[in-house]
């Protein structure tokens, strides 16, 4: 497993370079800068702003002849390879709209709060869903399936800013139970950051957790119908075991393989932020600290987002394949 393991670390160094790559060239290739306003700075102060960043040198190469004369005496002089020269040792660079704050600052700082979110949304949708699923097979075209299809089904077309947005209308304009928005006085608890006021995590809980949820639900009903009929679960039931132990024992041990296998992405997906979520309920994550920096053309935070959310997901493959075993002693690596 050690060998196994080693190998994904290092096959996560060429996708990570893909994607600084697309990403690098994505974000040069749309038109405007991080200095772009209603007002434009004069020719020189904007050269001399450029020149400070170092935005002034071309982005990739400057020329293949100057590549073959000096690539393989020293790096050349781009801003993509200054960046990912950087990026090894630790330096994410700085926020060209936030006074020069370091982006690792930034990064750190939301994911405290992307992370509480994410987390709690993604043990809701795991409990929530897998005990819907396991009563939806075990229910098998009664009413009690036909409500847990349902609700799959309406959590999984209703997209979760629409959602924010009737929860928004309902519990705030019209109950006045729930504030609308942010995230005050977070106090911190390990890694996490939690509000002072518990209200302002209700919404956006249920808002970010109602397609994860309905998502689980439908691969666990479907592996449990798989396995619902096997063999090995009609002579457990001939022994005279529980139904429970049936259940929890046999058919889900065996059905938790797709299971799984969404958990990760999910995981990485909640715990990385979700954009819309907390761009519309103004909660200060990862996620809307990213859409700022696209609208802003940051290009520091950009990066650095992007990748930070890459490792978070290659990771979590990773050990979602690393926990195969646990569940199934029959994988080996």
């Amino acid at each position: 497993m050690i060998v196994y393991a080693t190998r994904r670390l290092l096959g996560m160094i060429p996708v990570l370079f893909f994607i600084a790559v697309v990403t690098f060239a994505l974000m040069h290739a749309v038109p405007g800068g991080p200095w772009d306003r209603e007002k434009r700075l004069p020719p020189q102060a904007l050269a001399n702003v450029e020149a400070k960043y170092g935005l002034d040198k071309p982005v990739f190469a400057p020329s293949w002849r100057v590549w073959e004369q000096e690539f393989w005496r020293e790096l050349p002089d781009t801003q993509f390879v200054n960046y990912i020269t950087d990026a090894i040792r630790g330096d994410l660079g700085v926020s060209y709209r936030q006074l020069n704050r370091p982006v690792a600052d930034i990064l750190l700082e939301g994911i405290r709060i992307s992370a509480t979110l994410g987390l709690m949304a993604l043990v809701v949708s795991t409990v929530v869903g897998m005990a819907f699923g396991i009563l939806s097979a075990l229910r098998q075209n009664s009413w009690l399936d036909y409500a847990c299809v349902a609700f799959a089904t309406l959590g999984a077309s209703v997209p979760n800013f629409v959602l924010g947005l009737l929860l928004m209308v309902l519990f705030t304009v019209h109950l006045h139970w729930l504030p609308s928005s942010g995230w005050t006085n977070p106090t911190t608890f390990f890694f996490l950051s939690i509000p002072s006021n518990w209200k302002q995590l209700v919404m956006p809980l249920i808002a970010l957790s109602a397609f994860p949820t309905a998502y689980i639900m439908r691969v666990v009903r479907a592996s449990l119908l798989e396995v619902l009929h096997q063999d090995y679960v009609r002579t457990a039931r001939a022994k005279g075991l529980a139904e429970h132990v049936v259940v929890m024992r046999h058919m889900l041990r065996n059905a938790f393989i797709p299971v799984l296998t969404v958990l990760g992405p999910v995981a990485a997906f909640l715990v990385t932020g979700s954009f819309i979520i907390e761009y519309l309920f103004a909660i200060p994550g990862i996620g809307r600290q990213f859409v700022y920096s696209i609208s802003a053309r940051d290009y520091g935070v950009i990066m650095g987002a992007t990748l930070f959310y890459a490792v978070v997901v290659a990771a979590a493959n990773l050990i979602v394949d690393l926990t195969y075993v646990v569940v199934d002693p029959r994988i080996r690596y």
